[in-house]
């Protein structure tokens, strides 16, 4: 007898977006259940057609419904599973909510609470970048946009760091440089910080080169 989990729901189309049959204390159980069940097999891991690694699209793969970011927990429950179009749209969907939330805490004065909302709006349009291809017409003006809210929220509270553009064929590139906090004229180590494909430095992820 198969048991019921989360993912088995998932792949026969019971939780699918706006959708729900479980309530919320259903469904946590569901998650309890499958947290103490060694889930090893490789049909657990799930790739949908033509779609390698498709569980990486798949965010209630790892969502908790304890979460307390109802913004998440909204990403969650309305992503289609496996559907890189559904994951772009609703990442870009709670980016714009938290941007319209940035821009009328800015018109009310209130820098700290704008600051924060332009960065969470930020790691939101990270992800709804994340998987799209080079040659979509989308994939610069959102990370363009992703900038711009760093931009805009640096602009109300200076970061603890100073931001470079970084000369490269032709462009730039943007960085980030920290002081050390040591004695004037005493050496330091540098930790050169880089954002890979899939991630930036500001946001997490990446990897370090130090040098003396």
């Amino acid at each position: 007898m198969k048991i019921l989990t989360r993912r088995n729901m998932m792949k026969s189309g019971l939780l699918s977006a706006g959708a729900s049959l479980l309530t919320k204390g259903s469904f946590a159980a569901l998650a309890q259940q499958e947290s103490q069940t060694d889930r090893r097999a490789d049909e657990e891991l799930y790739n949908a057609k033509g779609l390698l690694a498709g569980g990486q699209l798949e965010i209630r793969m790892s969502a908790s419904t304890l979460n307390p970011d109802l913004d998440l927990l909204e990403v969650a429950e309305r992503m289609l599973p496996f559907n890189p179009e559904s994951w772009h749209a609703e990442w870009q969907r709670g980016g714009d909510m938290n941007l319209a939330r940035a821009e009328r805490l800015e018109k009310e004065g209130l820098k700290v609470s704008a600051n924060e909302f332009y960065l969470r709006a930020a790691r939101f349009y990270q992800d709804a970048e994340l998987y799209l291809p080079e040659s979509d017409p989308r994939m610069l003006p959102l990370f363009n946009k992703l900038l711009d809210m760093y931009k805009r929220a640096w602009a109300l509270v200076p970061p603890a760091y100073e931001r470079l553009e970084i000369p490269y064929e032709g462009n730039t590139l943007p960085a980030y440089f920290s002081k050390h906090r040591g004695a004037a004229g005493q050496p330091f180590p540098v930790a050169y910080g880089f954002g890979v494909a899939d991630s930036s430095v500001v946001g997490g992820g990446g990897g370090a080169y130090t040098a003396k």
